[in-house]
């Protein structure tokens, strides 16, 4: 999950289950400094290391024994979500699915 962000959040707090991460041969980091949380959803602060922004990591925590067509519909708005483009949306990047079985 990454997405531009230029917004400045105030919130500092750190994620003791964090830890930081990279994308895309580096150009992303995911630092554990959280912006927000909520029940499916956890924004930690990153950077795009190539153009110097800070953006978005979302990690997205999703139920287990989900069907084939959920992870599908997930995939397609996930897609949908990454060729969107508005002053007020923050942009999507990239994404990836990982299995936590």
């Amino acid at each position: 999950m990454s997405s531009h962000s230029s917004h400045q959040s105030s919130h500092n707090s750190h994620d003791s289950k964090c830890e930081v991460n990279f994308k895309n041969e580096h150009r992303y980091m995911k630092t554990c400094d959280l912006i927000a949380r909520s029940v499916y959803r956890t924004i930690y602060r990153g950077y795009d290391n190539d153009s110097g922004c800070e953006v978005a990591w979302c990690v997205y925590q999703l139920i287990e024994n989900l069907s084939e067509q959920d992870k599908n519909n997930i995939r397609t708005v996930l897609d949908i979500v990454k060729t969107v483009r508005h002053d007020y949306i923050l942009m999507s990047m990239d994404y990836d699915i990982i299995s936590c079985s």
